[in-house]
């Protein structure tokens, strides 16, 4: 969304990435997303198609680089993790008090 419409929003809410060939995953995060955006990303902990590890890992990395990202793992949820995603609390505030500038 950010790519696509820089100018409608600060914020990105990532909840999957999708397998491309046996082992490369395509997140749907842009690695050169900006450090200061505010991120907050949702995996399920029992994702069949794309491995936890993807989202753990880019975290991790881009705490390690001093970004600040949010990061939910649903324990026991497989890939149709959107579905606790639209249910979490606070999710609606987090969106809508992110402002550009």
């Amino acid at each position: 969304m950010r790519t696509k419409w820089p100018q409608r929003g600060s914020m990105i809410p990532v909840s999957c990435a999708f397998p491309v060939a046996r082992h490369t995953v395509v997140a749907l995060l842009p690695i050169d997303t900006p450090l200061d955006t505010p991120l907050w990303k949702f995996h399920g902990g029992s994702d069949q198609t794309v491995p936890v590890s993807v989202s753990r890992d880019r975290i991790a990395a881009r705490r390690k680089a001093g970004g600040h990202p949010l990061y939910t793992e649903y324990a026991g949820v497989d890939h149709n993790v959107w579905q606790w995603v639209f249910t979490e609390p606070g999710l609606e505030n987090w969106l809508f008090a992110k402002r550009r500038g």
